[in-house]
């Protein structure tokens, strides 16, 4: 699949440094963002997914909370917030982002 920011509920499985944006302008209100992992093979402590903002201000980073061989973690981060130019700028494997929008 491909990162999908259609809806109001965006759908993010890439990582890059390109920007997420709001439709219109740069600035989106974040009301909070999941993090699945579906991938075992992470241990404890492992980065799942950081998300920053266009200064390169950590937004979330989200790391693994269960040991190696369990998967199906789901994170869930309350933020409702605006923010300027969303970047995710790492995910790892079998690691999908929902981010929910206003």
């Amino acid at each position: 699949m491909a990162n999908d920011i259609s809806a109001r509920s965006w759908f993010i499985d890439t990582a890059g440094a390109g920007t997420l944006l709001g439709v219109g302008n740069n600035q989106v209100f974040v009301k909070f963002i999941e993090v699945l992992n579906t991938d075992g093979a992470h241990a404890t402590g492992t980065v799942l997914a950081v998300i920053t903002d266009k200064n390169g201000k950590e937004i979330i980073r989200a790391l693994s909370q269960f040991a190696a061989n369990t998967a199906g973690e789901v994170q869930t981060y309350n933020l409702e917030n605006w923010f300027e130019n969303i970047i995710v700028s790492t995910l790892s494997t079998g690691t999908t982002l929902r981010i929910h929008i206003k």
